[in-house]
């Protein structure tokens, strides 16, 4: 320990310094090599933080308000898709806002770090560190569910899909379709897909669909057609991309099912990535949290002491 006399706390003398230097300025100049470098690490950090979170914010907001998987006649068509009793559609919403939801609470945590960091405060770094490390907890125990069940999952979502198709698609009329009908055939045109399984012309998956037996010389719906919307739809009645479909003129090299479920992957594996790296961050920031707490409190007890 320093002697009166070689700390910046006291004058030559043994007088206690109250005008040269601030209490914040005191307890950095006290602190270990490795309490200094968690300061500095954790302003880093927190500030890293708050633009992690504000990316997860805002990858959920545009999940939300931008993602053709929750277009509203998209979304219509999902319901019809349940997943142990919730609907897809309205599953795939929650979850858009659980990102932002944790968008939000990385920020907040974020702020208690760069607020106890900046003002060596013991409470907020403790508080900090306490609520990263559940954080953390909580995201890995996520993704080890998630991994688990990825498997499952697209198998759950093919088989359902398929089934979905080829009981629902019974018109490719747009103003005469019922809600679940219209999704399916506004997927082909956001998804640039064809039926639910890539077309195979020895077991087109359309034949099993009641709009088949009244379907004229069409192979596929006109909806597997390049170039067609939700408002040019009436030029393509007799169109040859529905008669004599190539992968020129049409979608079929692609179905919807594995379209949409590589659009919603494309999501998750961005989230995945996201929360791995804050996951390695989160770990250092709980360390070095506690190691600065621990010196701001060393650092309390000897002026304590001094001053007695």
């Amino acid at each position: 320990m320093r002697s009166v006399d070689d700390n910046p706390r006291y004058t030559r003398g043994g007088h206690y310094n109250q005008i040269q230097y601030s209490p914040q300025k005191l307890a950095t100049m006290d602190m270990s090599c490795g309490g200094k470098f968690g300061l500095i690490f954790l302003l880093i950090l927190n500030f890293i933080f708050f633009l992690v979170g504000s990316a997860i914010l805002t990858l959920g907001v545009v999940l939300k308000t931008n993602s053709n998987l929750l277009e509203t006649d998209v979304n219509a068509m999902l319901n019809d898709m349940e997943l142990n009793g919730m609907k897809l559609g309205n599953l795939l919403s929650a979850v858009a806002s659980l990102v932002i939801a944790i968008g939000c609470v990385i920020m907040v945590i974020s702020g208690f770090g760069l607020f106890g960091s900046c003002c060596k405060s013991r409470c907020f770094l403790i508080t900090y560190a306490i609520l990263l490390l559940i954080v953390c907890c909580i995201q890995l125990a996520a993704m080890g569910v998630a991994a688990l069940m990825r498997d499952k999952a697209v198998n759950w979502f093919d088989d359902t899909f398929n089934t979905l198709f080829e009981t629902e698609f019974k018109t490719d009329d747009i103003t005469a379709m019922s809600a679940t009908n219209k999704g399916l055939a506004v997927c082909s045109i956001y998804f640039k897909c064809c039926g639910a399984k890539k077309y195979d012309a020895a077991n087109n998956q359309f034949e099993k669909t009641p709009w088949w037996p009244n379907r004229g010389s069409q192979k596929v719906s006109r909806y597997c057609c390049k170039g067609i919307t939700t408002t040019n739809y009436a030029d393509y009645n007799t169109n040859t991309c529905m008669s004599n479909p190539t992968e020129t003129d049409t979608y079929i090299n692609q179905g919807c099912s594995s379209a949409m479920y590589t659009s919603l992957e494309q999501y998750a594996s961005a989230g995945v990535g996201l929360l791995v790296g804050i996951s390695v961050i989160q770990i250092l920031g709980v360390v070095f949290a506690c190691i600065v707490a621990r010196d701001l409190k060393r650092v309390g007890a000897q002026e304590e002491a001094m001053k007695a």
